[in-house]
């Protein structure tokens, strides 16, 4: 069985919020997702999911996870206040590079 990794990273999103991405991959499957951050928007308890979605996909998949974060984005959030789905989806970015780059 692949071992565990488990990597963070902090994003200033470009409204100057931050965005808390936490992550951990066995294989390339995301088995744990958090994002935290001084961003807020409704309904909040449905915000705070985000990370949910993705678990169980490919780590390597960029477009399916980049699709599930649009989907969430425009099914479940009414609005978002400091970040964009497009900051998510960097802060993705970079965490999965600090994955390749470390290994």
């Amino acid at each position: 069985m692949p071992a565990e990794i488990r990597r963070s990273i902090v994003y200033r999103s470009e409204r100057g919020k931050t965005i808390r991405l936490c992550m951990t991959i066995r294989g390339n499957e995301i088995t744990h997702v958090t994002f935290t951050g001084d961003f807020f928007g409704e309904p909040a308890e449905e915000l705070s999911k985000l990370g949910e979605i993705l678990i169980g996909l490919n780590a390597g998949d960029v477009n399916e996870l980049f699709r599930r974060i649009d989907e969430f984005f425009n099914e479940r959030i009414e609005w978002i206040a400091g970040a964009s789905p497009n900051d998510f989806k960097q802060a993705l970015v970079k965490l999965l590079e600090s994955f390749s780059d470390n290994d």
